[in-house]
């Protein structure tokens, strides 16, 4: 088999991923093993249980910083090395079997709480995770405990409630004071590698003071150094520890002080500030007291380290914020409610010419006095509450000329949220207006120019078709006139079109449905004498078409309307001419032009052998419009044409 080439030692990634998980199932049932040994060394009156159980937060630690797929493995190694301490300290197997199921469901039940209220990502630096871990301790632990005080009673006749309530206790104490102190420890160390002398110096002397207090506290001699020594004053020594040390540091001086209670003199022999007439009662009041500073010293540590996280974090954000304002390069302002200058950036210097000493806790300098009545409106809008985005205004520099700027402006709140002022962000707009004008006066120029274009050219299609009639009537060949004829009438499609773009208020685009009618009211006088004897049937969508389209749909309804004209109605007859134009789907343009007239013959001949209309019909339909031209014969003669225009918006 071979190996993966991109592991270290050619191991492949799955034996490297067993190999971690074993060497951390290893670690972990080690530190468990040897907790439990030293938890042993603080038993109970009975020599049945221990008086803290920090094996128990071993366990929940290891867990915590582990994925949930290793949970199983490492729960089996904690068991085994659970019942070898206990074998090793002298406890019966059954004992330890039972005691093992109850410290294992714990761990389980603790983590898996802690998890859903919390999250997997739980570093104890929360007020939220520090009351997750009271609740576990308290609540999780109280279920489990259930499970050992039977064992107890089953196998050692012990008293079910009292050993209950010391296992409670006990594991709830090493929960809460191991569990976060082996979580926080990576954290520790990296401040202990950067500590400072004078630091150091400061957290020796304090560890000193703490164990001392703590030792003659619970001391039944007499010292007259410390005068009426009460266990109350602890209290005021965590505040401080909490305040000037971390969450870590803090635990580190709850777990001393427990091994100095649990081993003192007033515990074992009795003179304890809160009474206490046997040990066992003694060693549940001194758990009770422990628990309740270990619950204060965790919160206020917690609760500080957050503060200290939040001000960070908010320092941060201040910084960056700062950076951007003073790099922007956009004019930024901040005014209070009362319309004071608070910020006043760099660019707003170069922008406006003022400096920041000049205009700071001042009004703001930059309203012309003929844009106050309009500066007051918007600014009251904004201070409504209302967002002002890109208004374009003019204000003034500290020499006095103009500047048009684009303004954007937004309330800005107080922690209470109530509006304390606003910030502008202003944009030099003079270059670009006056680009705009400049290109607006070319667009102007240029349209003039192409609308005399579009003149010109239909004026010089104009003289043509003149010159064109001039030419027919002297011609004595009436086949010639009649070219002459047809030859004028294609100009004029082709004229026409220049005179709509001409005409209309846009100079790219053409309204086919006013061009084709245009285009048939001139054939039909011209080839019909008695133009009321067709009848125009117009069925026309607006569609608007550039000049590309529009022409090549002249022409071809040029050719068609005149073959109508010419051939349908022989001899005066009456009909009636069909001009369709629909836009059909997004794109496609149906133009269709049918009479009712004597028919078009043989359509198959007629498409073999087209005449010279017919040609141009199609080769304008198929080649320069890439459409499709179908014809029908009977009754009448009819065209189709169909094909995929460039539209143009009718409100462009």
């Amino acid at each position: 088999m071979g190996a993966d080439s991109n592991s270290p030692g050619g191991l492949p990634a799955a034996v490297r991923g067993a190999s971690r998980a074993l060497l951390q199932v290893a670690i972990v049932s080690l530190a468990y093993f040897l907790a439990n040994l030293v938890a042993l060394l603080f038993p109970d009156t009975d020599q049945i249980l221990a008086s803290i159980w920090p094996a128990g937060g071993v366990a929940l630690a290891s867990l915590l910083l582990s994925k949930r797929t290793r949970w199983l493995l490492l729960m089996a190694g904690v068991f085994i090395a659970g019942v070898a301490a206990d074998l090793l300290g002298g406890r019966p197997l059954l004992s330890s079997l039972g005691f093992m199921t109850a410290n294992v469901a714990e761990s389980l039940t603790c983590a898996w709480v802690l998890q859903r209220l919390c999250g997997t990502a739980i570093r104890f630096e929360r007020t939220t995770e520090a009351t997750a871990l009271v609740f576990a301790a308290i609540a999780c632990n109280a279920v489990t405990a259930l499970i050992g005080a039977g064992t107890a009673a089953l196998a050692a006749h012990a008293s079910f409630w009292p050993f209950w309530l010391t296992w409670w206790v006990a594991d709830g104490l090493g929960i809460f004071l191991i569990t976060p102190l082996i979580v926080t420890a990576p954290r520790a160390f990296h401040r202990l590698r950067t500590l400072g002398p004078g630091k150091a110096a400061e957290t020796a002397a304090f560890v000193v003071i703490w164990c001392s207090v703590t030792w003659l506290i619970f001391q039944n001699t007499r010292h007259p150094v410390l005068i009426a020594p009460q266990p109350f004053i602890l209290f005021a020594l965590l505040v401080y520890a909490a305040l000037r040390f971390g969450t870590h540091e803090t635990l580190d001086l709850i777990l001393l002080l427990t091994v100095l209670v649990l081993t003192s003199s007033k515990v074992r022999e009795g003179g304890l500030f809160w009474g206490g007439d046997s040990e066992p009662e003694r060693i549940l009041l001194a758990q009770i007291y422990i628990a309740a500073v270990a619950v204060t010293g965790f919160y206020l540590s917690t609760v500080l380290t957050e503060r200290r996280h939040a001000e960070r974090e908010l320092s941060e954000a201040k910084t960056e914020l700062e950076t951007v304002f003073e790099v922007s390069p956009l004019a930024m302002t901040l005014l209070d409610e009362h319309d004071r200058v608070r910020l006043w950036n760099r660019s707003a210097e170069k922008m406006f010419g003022w400096s920041r000493e000049e205009v700071m806790g001042r009004p703001n300098p930059i309203v012309p006095a003929s844009k106050e009545n309009e500066y007051a409106t918007w600014s009251a809008a904004v201070l409504r509450g209302q967002a002002i985005a890109e208004f374009e205004a003019v204000r003034r520099r500290k020499d006095g000329s103009p500047v048009e700027v684009s303004l954007s402006s937004a309330p800005v709140y107080d922690s209470e949220g109530m509006i304390a002022g606003r910030m502008a962000i202003v944009a030099d707009i003079t270059s670009r207006k006056r680009a705009e004008e400049e290109l607006r006066k070319s667009l102007a120029e240029k349209e003039i120019l192409l609308r005399e274009l579009y003149h010109r050219t239909k004026n010089n299609m104009t003289v043509i078709i003149s010159l064109l009639h001039m030419q027919a009537v002297q011609c004595g060949d009436e086949s010639l006139r009649r070219a002459f004829d047809e030859a004028e009438n294609r100009i004029y499609s082709m004229a026409l079109v220049h005179q709509k773009l001409y005409e209309s208020g846009d100079l790219s685009r053409v309204n086919l449905k006013s061009y084709l009618t245009d285009l048939c009211e001139y054939l039909i006088p011209n080839y019909v004498i008695d133009p009321g004897s067709i009848t125009l049937t117009k069925e026309l969508d607006d569609i608007f078409v550039q000049i590309d389209t529009a022409i090549p749909c002249g022409l071809i309804a040029n050719e068609l309307i005149t073959n109508s004209l010419k051939h349908a109605f022989p001899d005066g007859r009456r009909g009636t001419i069909t001009l369709t134009l629909r836009l059909q789907g997004d794109r496609e343009i149906l133009l269709r032009i049918a009479d009712d007239g004597i028919g078009g013959g043989d359509l198959v001949e007629l498409e073999r052998n087209p005449g010279m209309g017919l040609r141009t019909v199609m080769g304008l339909g198929e080649s320069q419009l890439n459409g499709r031209v179908t014809f029908a014969s009977g009754p009448g003669f009819s065209c189709e044409l169909r094909f995929m225009g460039q539209l143009c918006d009718p409100g462009s």
